[in-house]
């Protein structure tokens, strides 16, 4: 389950402002939104790896991303294409303020050098951390995850369609891997 986890996760970090948090599978397939909406509240303190990103260390967040080393965070580039995270909330169950987890400022952010923009690909984003974390970094994949097979996602997207307010709250949802082909597909027909 840990590896299924960990590559939610990844996918979770680099398309943060994308996913929303339902079952997409069942609305992908009526040609509907590639956006995901809703899920579950995740329990507080489980997923202490999770990250969002913010100006200050209180303010409210605006992307997720994932803790992969102890003074590293991976995230979207488009996340910081434009605004400069000053701040990670770390272990954080909630989108702003300093009641759980840990506030740290960010040093520097590296996008992908073939990063253009959200729709050309290599939507990805490294934040070098001022100090390691207390927690622990999400264990790394070694292998890929074949299709058909059961994930996990999280973060804090919308609670309901494109103009739904985002949660308050850390949210979950089991997902189903589909194959390059079936994505292929989709991209094609959207």
């Amino acid at each position: 389950m840990k590896l299924f986890v960990a590559i939610a996760a990844v996918v979770a970090a680099v398309f943060a402002q994308d996913f929303n948090f339902t079952d997409v599978s069942e609305s992908q397939e009526q040609g509907a939104s590639l956006r995901v909406v809703g899920g579950n509240e995740a329990p507080v303190g489980q997923y202490t790896w999770t990250v969002n990103l913010r100006r200050s260390a209180g303010g409210p967040s605006w992307c997720g991303g994932t803790l992969i080393a102890p003074n590293y965070v991976l995230t979207a580039a488009h996340c910081v294409a434009k605004v400069k995270p000053g701040f990670v909330a770390i272990g954080t169950h909630y989108t702003g303020g300093t009641s759980d987890g840990e506030q740290i400022s960010v040093v520097s952010s590296t996008s992908h050098p073939s990063y253009r923009n959200l729709f050309y690909g290599f939507d990805v984003a490294i934040l070098k951390l001022s100090r390691a974390s207390k927690f622990a970094p999400l264990p790394l994949a070694k292998d890929g995850v074949a299709a058909q097979t059961r994930v996990k996602l999280l973060g804090w997207g919308r609670t309901s369609g494109p103009s739904g307010n985002p949660s308050s709250v850390l949210k979950e949802n089991i997902f189903v891997v589909k194959s390059n082909a079936e994505c292929q597909a989709k991209l094609r027909t959207s």
